[in-house]
């Protein structure tokens, strides 16, 4: 049965009416969020100790009593392989406690884009969407978007043309358009960092330009990445984590 079938593949065609909202996020970024782990043998943990699954709705609702109903979310960090029916059994648990969402980490996974023998690894709620030779691109969670750009040239100067795109930054910060620049090395290429800081309408958005040798030329690499705030997870620190996940290094000349 469904139930007893492996991962989460399903999470979309849930049988529950009433529906509970699901994020696919990191786990929780503040020790008083409530927190329960399911390992892949199917067991349940907080924090502090193992649960019983037929306590699992008293525990829940003890910890969220005192919440206000906006703060009565549930973490759950899960092993991808858990079956489908210790989900489901939690979620219908939750529910009952009054739990209003559920944020759920799966752990990371790496998407390696073949062509061009770079490699990222992601939390969860990211998945490709679309890449050509010189174009990679990904949707996430809160509307997230991550665009890997590389254009290949014999007649890069590196150290010439990083400095040039860091000074068009600071132009572009002293202009407003961005709040931080800085030099940056991504798994030891060179280049420039920018952030923008969420504001109404506008999503928190970082951006890193930079080269490498690759297959004995100079390659331009743009990455850019932009996401809508969410109050209970540290999206900003989130794409920082996706940059430096960036595996370059190992595949240079």
């Amino acid at each position: 049965s469904q139930q007893n079938k492996p991962g989460l593949y399903s999470l979309n065609e849930m049988l529950i009416s009433d529906g509970l909202p699901i994020f696919l996020s990191r786990s929780a970024t503040s020790q008083s969020e409530l927190v329960v782990t399911i390992d892949k043998n199917g067991g349940y943990f907080t924090r502090e100790k193992v649960i019983e699954k037929a306590r699992l709705r008293t525990e829940m609702t003890n910890r969220l009593r005192t919440k206000p109903s906006t703060d009565k979310v549930l973490f759950v960090k899960a092993d991808p392989v858990i079956k489908y029916g210790d989900f489901e059994d939690l979620y219908y648990e939750a529910f009952a406690a009054g739990v209003t969402a559920i944020y759920l980490d799966i752990g990371e996974r790496t998407i390696a884009w073949a062509d061009q023998e770079i490699a990222i690894t992601l939390p969860a709620g990211w998945h490709k969407r679309d890449y050509e030779n010189e174009r990679f691109s990904l949707d996430g969670p809160d509307q997230g978007r991550l665009k890997i750009e590389v254009v290949t040239s014999k007649d890069i100067q590196v150290e010439k043309n990083v400095e040039a795109d860091h000074n068009v930054a600071l132009n572009l910060q002293r202009e407003g358009a961005v709040d931080e620049v800085q030099y940056l090395l991504v798994d030891g290429a060179k280049g420039t960092l920018t952030r923008r800081k969420a504001k109404p309408g506008r999503p928190i958005s970082l951006q890193w330009v930079g080269y490498r040798t690759w297959k004995g030329k100079q390659q331009f690499i743009s990455i850019l990445m932009d996401i809508s705030p969410n109050d209970r997870v540290d999206r900003q620190q989130e794409l920082m984590n996706i940059l430096q996940s960036t595996h370059l290094s190992a595949l240079k000349d």
